[in-house]
């Protein structure tokens, strides 16, 4: 794979809560060491003890003052402060399945659709891949419309179908693009499709 995206996820990714070495759970002002799925002992007392477990639940929740979704409790959203009231929230797995979110806080984001969807195939274009748009629409579970375009980019070897939308309030607003290899598995696809169920906006 030679997409400048997956080169963006590599050094953008945050590290995953299940490679955390340690965890610290206080308990009356005592701190205890933990880590996750692995059984510890904790002594409150020379009377008492605690066997307590850590563990990731399989989907969480990540949530902003504009947006919320579900994810996998396995990868990490890494969010950044681009400037001019502008933030991104970025997902992926490790096969390069992507969620990318940007929110607007000072202006429509709708007129970007075409110059993101530019910067994600270029590269593709370049290779040779074949590269087909089409308008697209994504009803969100609370009403809401998201606008934008659909892109399919294939070629001998490889398929890749990415929609890139938009959700506007009163110059403010929402840039989502989705990214999803054709053969990927069964745990990506899972993770687009609960992110689209789940995903909840709010600007006025």
């Amino acid at each position: 794979m030679h997409r400048l995206i997956t080169a963006l996820i590599v050094t953008c990714l945050c590290t995953t809560p299940t490679l955390a070495a340690n965890f610290t759970l206080t308990i009356d002002g005592k701190a205890y060491d933990l880590d996750l799925d692995r059984e510890a002992v904790l002594r409150l007392s020379e009377k008492q003890e605690l066997r307590v477990t850590l563990s990731q639940k399989a989907v969480v929740n990540f949530t902003t003052e504009h947006i919320s979704f579900d994810h996998p409790g396995n990868l990490a959203p890494a969010r950044t402060d681009l400037g001019d009231g502008v933030f991104q929230t970025m997902l992926a797995s490790p096969r390069g399945t992507l969620v990318m979110i940007q929110e607007f806080t000072t202006l429509d984001p709708s007129p970007f659709i075409d110059l993101m969807l530019s910067e994600l195939t270029k590269e593709e274009l370049q290779s040779g891949y074949k590269v087909t748009n089409s308008l697209t629409t994504q009803k969100l579970a609370s009403g809401e419309i998201l606008n934008g375009k659909l892109s399919v980019s294939t070629s001998a070897e490889d398929e890749y179908t990415r929609q890139v939308l938009s959700y506007a309030g009163k110059e403010s607003g929402v840039l989502v693009v989705t990214q999803i290899e054709a053969e990927s598995t069964a745990e990506d696809k899972a993770m687009i499709e609960t992110f689209w169920k789940t995903l909840k906006v709010s600007f006025k």
